[in-house]
């Protein structure tokens, strides 16, 4: 999970919705947490980077293993537009079997 540090800046109320909104996710991470593939490079669109955009805007997956990733992060308390990947938490994940 993350650690938000108030330097005296944020509400409570910001606070909260930080604490709440990126507790989805894992904390950033350069290697996939699925298949320890490189998530990203330098930039976003690096060849050998794993993640892929998926058809949601802002949301992907790692190429190699699918472990599913949100890059956009939009009107999340303070936050207005957060370009960044991050791999949501496995609590968040729900495994459904295909039928045959």
């Amino acid at each position: 999970m993350f650690t938000l540090k108030n330097d005296g800046g944020l509400t409570d109320t910001d606070q909260a919705t930080l604490t709440e909104y990126f507790s989805h996710f894992l904390p950033p991470r350069e290697m996939c947490v699925g298949c320890g593939g490189t998530l990203l490079g330098k930039d976003i669109i690096e060849v050998a980077a794993t993640f892929e955009w998926g058809l949601v805007n802002g949301e992907g997956h790692c190429r190699r293993c699918r472990w599913p990733a949100r890059a956009y992060h939009r009107e999340v308390g303070p936050i207005k537009f957060l370009n960044f990947v991050l791999q949501y938490h496995p609590d968040e994940l729900e495994i459904t079997a295909k039928e045959a």
